[in-house]
């Protein structure tokens, strides 16, 4: 009876354990839902680890059984009667949470197996009720295990797999993404927040505003931040941060509060994208726009729309104001437009617009405005026409300009046409006006000083002049001036020699151009100037020489490195033209894998010395290209270089692109700005182009006699009174200074400020003084590329000859006495051929001349000798320098030191063609005479000899053995 006892408390326990953990197992999974999204079950594959545990649990379900079998049996054999069967709930338990569904069932069903193949009584008892209850249970305690165990094992791969996702998308995305407790503090932010404000987490992370931002940023983000977790919405805003490097940042915030299950607010969210550059995009656009339409005020320019399909029109502000209307109201339409034209102008609009409506033809046209507040302007009206895709006009554009200065001009000109006559008495060119009417020519007197001629031997005809041009120059300045009469150039410019050369060669050169024409459009007056120009023509002789026959390439560009010079040389290098280059930066011209040098070598030339570097260089055709190049930066800031094609080996020659200077013309053939100033009255008048030269409309400098000073530099104030007062205290002939004038757009130009005196009353007091104004700051940077062509000849790395076309030795660089140890003063006045070592033939010079003559070119590898005997090679290019009629001017010759690269050639032949232990011929050497030997004996038809000659070539090496054994044998 007591055995029945504890046994029926036995069964009771395990009952009432059994249905308490199902209970309990029913009530966690009450939630758990067994479908997953399909995006869980696609992104687990790629975000969560391998499941490999499952086959695991599977085993282990197996093993911990049958381990639990061992025990139950221990435990029966014990206490002789039967074991609790809650033993077997061990690996039911720990299979269902380590594998889930399928090791937790796998497990139930072996503890099931195993309960009843060990007996709980004797061998012949039979079950009660009781037992049978408990192993119910079990399995159905079992089956509810596993089933937690798989949705508990489902939750946590959930929650992994969300983990995983969000700590993805905040790790990676541009944005900054932060959390912050109640207080401000930082809890989490994420690589984008960490580089927006320069900082690492260990900076950010338990520290607030203060710590990133400016004092009074801070303070505002922690009031906003306070504000929105009060509140307790998401608020989406612009927020202008200054960081505590100073930088202002702009950025679109998204911020929240975060609250706990509870409910309870623990802190805030934030998501801030930086919008800095679309901010400064946004602005730079309105700036623009405004800028716009400035530019359209200031220039009297306004634009027009009109779209054909809904008959829609839109005005700028400008068109309003050309009308005289109200810009508040809205565009008229196009038949309300004719009120405010004339007649005549109407006509033509009428026209021109009905032609670009039907055919698309665009049109300029001049018309007179009636504005509605009774006054009357000219304008410039221009329209083109819109299509579609089909080629239908659909719409009409353009502009109208106001022109009313420009029609106001022709008055003004006639008012001065009384002052120019004392101008051209004030300049120092020769001035012609000639009456192809009546063939009459007038020269001023300074025409006389510049052509060496006398007044009274002047025809007063154009025959006077023709009899002034060299023979070889007179058809080109015929055709010039011919063309212009013709309407074929929109001026005559033409450089020709005196035909009187008895004192040398003079160049001059005259420009002009017509002023009055007929009916049908031909001259009836020309005017112009004439110019001594013989000492530039030298100047550019010698600088085009220079720059146009050296081997190298030559690059200049302005500070801030936009190309502004390249010579032909540099041209051909690359494939680019020079307009090209003029639109390109030095970095534009580096090719890529030599970009990240270019920061580093500028900062090393910027002290001003010269560096000499290999560089690669793009090609306009594709492709890079390897040059030597010699950079430096000059002293106003801009960049010169020098290089050398290293693959083709200088055979460009150069070439210079020379400035010429823009001379004065006389009225509207001259570019010379005129002044005229009444000393009596105090009145100082300008022509239009004195100011245009500055950068001004007609009328708008107002210059008087007082504040001509205000527009000239102030280095240069005292120098032009001076120059000035001694003219007016007749202390010399006439004024003449250079100095600086401030354009409109702030930036300084060189004037050259000419005039003198005209008019002095009975005492000699000066009551009229007259002169002009040049532009000459294209001459100024001439001057200054002269100074940069003299430091190409002498700083270029090749020797550089010039040799007359008697042969004779003119000039040389300091290259040449580098190479050679001839001085420029040993050499000059000699012939080339005191540099001959007599090692080259008469036949390879006359091949050498005969190319230079027949191509004008000649490139080859040649033995010379030193001042001091010494032999060396060198590589020459000879170019021929031929004048306007083909006649020979100068030979030049560059040539290059490769006496080291003949050496090593030399060195190279030895180590390949000779043992360097015996220093007798080796394999190789041997291997090349045998094959030329087996090819002469086949050749003879020789076959002993051929035999021989194979015999030898099958046994070389034992030949070569026995050759290196009897040296080492000698040796010892």
């Amino acid at each position: 009876m007591g055995g029945a006892h504890a046994f029926a408390i036995k069964d009771g326990l395990f009952v009432a354990v059994s249905l308490l953990l199902l209970l309990l197992a029913l009530r966690i999974a009450q939630g758990y839902q067994t479908d997953l999204p399909a995006w869980h079950v696609a992104l687990s594959a790629d975000l969560l680890p391998s499941r490999g545990s499952v086959r695991l649990a599977y085993l282990l379900a197996v093993l911990l059984t049958v381990c639990i079998m061992a025990l139950r049996a221990m435990l029966s054999g014990l206490d002789g009667e039967q074991s609790m069967l809650i033993l077997f709930m061990l690996p039911i338990m720990l299979c269902a949470s380590l594998g889930g569904l399928g090791p937790g069932l796998l497990a139930t069903a072996l503890a099931a197996l195993a309960s009843n193949a060990l007996p709980v009584f004797g061998a012949h008892a039979t079950p009660s009720l009781g037992q049978h209850l408990q192993l119910a249970f079990l399995v159905l305690t079992g089956m509810a295990t596993c089933w937690v165990g798989a949705a508990l094992r489902q939750t946590l791969f959930r929650v992994e797999l969300n983990r995983r996702l969000l700590g993805a998308v905040v790790s990676s995305t541009s944005d900054a993404v932060f959390v912050k407790d109640v207080h401000g503090c930082y809890l989490v932010v994420n690589q984008a927040g960490l580089a927006f404000v320069g900082k690492d987490e260990r900076e950010v992370l338990g520290r607030d505003d203060h710590a990133l931002f400016a004092e009074d940023t801070a303070r505002k983000l922690m009031a906003i931040d306070r504000a929105i977790m009060q509140s307790g919405r998401v608020l989406t805003q612009e927020e202008s941060l200054t960081l505590q490097s100073g930088d202002d940042m702009v950025f679109l915030v998204t911020k929240g509060p975060v609250y706990a299950p509870d409910g309870r607010l623990i802190g805030l969210f934030g998501i801030s994208r930086d919008i800095t550059d679309q901010k400064r995009a946004e602005e730079a656009l309105r700036v623009s726009e405004a800028e716009l339409q400035l530019a359209q005020q200031l220039a009297g320019l306004g634009s027009w729309s009109w779209d054909l399909r809904t008959d829609r029109h839109q005005w700028s502000a400008e068109i309003y104001r050309l009308f005289g209307m109200d810009g508040n109201g809205p565009p008229l339409d196009y038949s309300a437009l004719q009120r405010f034209f004339t007649l005549d102008s109407w006509a033509q609009l009428s026209e021109a617009t009905e032609r670009c409506r039907l055919i698309g033809m665009g049109y300029e046209c001049d018309l007179e405005v009636l504005r509605a507040d009774g006054t009357s302007c000219w304008v410039t009206a221009r329209g083109e026409a819109r299509r579609d895709e089909g080629g239908k006009v659909v719409a009409l554009y353009g502009t109208m300009q106001d022109i009313t200065a420009r029609k106001n001009m022709a008055l003004q000109v006639k008012a001065s046409e009384a002052r120019l006559q004392l101008v051209v008495e004030a300049t120092s060119d020769g001035f012609w006006d000639w009456d192809l009417r009546s063939d009459r020519v007038y020269r001023s007197p300074r025409y006389y000083e510049v052509t060496g001629t006398r007044v009274e031997d002047d025809s007063g005809d154009f025959r006077f002049f023709r009899q002034l041009i060299h023979p070889a120059d007179l058809p080109f300045v015929l055709q010039a001036i011919e063309a212009h009469r013709r309407g074929k150039s929109p001026r005559i410019e033409v450089e020709f020699r005196l035909a009187n050369q008895e004192h040398g060669v003079r160049w001059l050169q005259t420009r002009g151009r017509a002023v009055e024409w007929d009916e049908r459009g031909a001259a009836l007056r020309l005017v112009g100037n004439l110019s001594d120009i013989t000492e530039r023509k030298r100047v550019d002789d010698d600088l085009r020489l220079v720059l146009n026959e050296a081997g190298e390439a030559i690059w200049v560009t302005d500070p801030d490195g936009f190309y502004i010079f390249a010579n032909p040389a540099a041209c051909r290098l690359t494939g680019h033209s020079l307009e090209e280059l003029k639109g390109m930066q030095i970095r534009d011209l580096v090719a890529p894998e030599s970009l990240p040098m270019l920061q580093a070598h500028l900062d090393q030339i910027a002290s001003g010395a010269f560096l000499r570097a290999e560089w690669l260089l793009r090609q306009k055709k594709g492709g890079s290209i390897c040059v030597d190049l010699a950079t430096g930066r000059l002293k106003d800031g801009r960049y010169m270089a020098f290089g050398r094609d290293l693959t083709e080996q200088r055979r460009a020659e150069q070439a210079l692109r020379s400035r010429e200077q823009q001379l004065a013309r006389v009225i509207e053939g001259s570019d010379q700005g005129f002044w005229d100033w009444n000393l009596k009255t105090g009145s100082f008048q300008v022509s239009p182009r004195w100011e245009s030269m500055l950068g001004y409309g007609p009328g708008e400098m107002r210059i008087t006699a007082d504040n001509w000073y205000d527009h000239v530099h102030p280095d240069d104030v005292a120098r032009a009174k001076e120059s000035i007062q001694r003219n007016l205290r007749a202390e010399s002939a006439s004024h003449e200074v250079e100095i600086r004038c401030r354009t409109r757009g702030g930036d300084w130009r060189w004037i050259l400020s000419r005039g003198r005196v005209v008019e002095r009353d009975a005492a000699g007091q000066p009551l009229m003084m007259s002169g002009t104004h040049t532009d000459i700051t294209e001459r100024k940077v001439f001057e200054q590329t002269q100074k940069e062509a003299a430091a190409v000849f002498d700083s270029s790395y090749e020797g550089i000859l010039m040799v007359s076309p008697d042969g004779v030795i003119t000039k040389v660089n300091q290259a040449f006495s580098r190479i050679t140890g001839y001085s420029a003063e040993e050499v000059i006045g000699r012939k080339p051929s005191m540099l001959s070592s007599g090692k080259q033939s008469n036949s390879f010079y006359e091949e050498l001349w005969s190319s230079v003559k027949g191509h004008n070119f000649w490139r080859g590898e040649l033995w010379n000798r030193r001042k001091n005997g010494e032999l060396y090679a060198e590589l020459l290019s000879i170019s021929v320098v031929r004048d306007e009629n083909g006649q020979v001017q100068h030979y030049i010759g560059i040539f290059s030191d490769i006496t080291q690269l003949k050496v090593h050639e030399a060195e190279l032949d030895r180590v390949a063609h000779f043992d360097p232990l015996t220093g007798v011929p080796n394999r190789r050497l041997l291997s090349d005479r045998l094959r030329q030997a087996i090819m002469r004996a086949r050749a003879a038809a020789s076959p002993a000899r051929c035999a021989s000659s194979i015999w030898m070539a099958s046994n070389r090496s034992t030949i070569n053995m026995a050759m290196r054994w009897a040296t080492n044998c000698w040796w010892r």
